[in-house]
């Protein structure tokens, strides 16, 4: 299973290598096979810090229309979670450090944390996104498409 173009322009744009390429190509394909056959991946996401020693990899998170997946410690595991998003994140919040959209530098650095309504009795889900430099761009988009359109509503009382 080949990766989508625009998949591919994403992990070109953050300048990945061709092992992190082909381990993501790995990844989406499990993943897209393990999702319903309604669900088409259409968007992933490395999330990443940089240290001293460059480019540290977290997880690679990968989202169709009503699931997000986070692949944990991607380069070296394949450890893989699911969860059913739509309209179902109770809170997301964004941290940014010298970024502002369309104004990326190498400064940039944005974080975005959310909770999961799991259902009745079950406990609640968390994850946490982090990107730096151009990697910033494509974090504050999904923050913008798919976080806040699919918080929770509240319950009617």
């Amino acid at each position: 299973m080949s990766l989508p173009s625009n998949i591919v322009q994403y992990l070109e744009r953050i300048d990945v290598s061709i092992n992190v390429m082909s381990r993501i190509q790995e990844l989406f394909s499990l993943t897209q096979d393990l999702l319903p056959n309604d669900q088409k991946i259409g968007r992933a996401f490395i999330s990443e810090v940089t240290g001293k020693e460059g480019r540290i990899y977290e997880s690679a998170w990968f989202f169709s229309s009503d699931f997000m997946s986070e692949a944990h410690n991607f380069m070296t595991e394949d450890s893989v979670d699911f969860y059913r998003f739509t309209n179902a994140i109770a809170l997301s919040s964004l941290k940014r450090t010298d970024f502002h959209p369309g104004e990326a530098s190498l400064s940039s650095r944005v974080s975005v944390a959310f909770m999961g309504t799991a259902g009745s009795g079950l406990s609640s889900i968390r994850g946490e996104l982090k990107a730096s430099g151009t990697n910033c761009e494509f974090l504050y988009r999904i923050m913008k498409e798919i976080m806040a359109p699919n918080s929770a509503s509240p319950s009617p009382k």
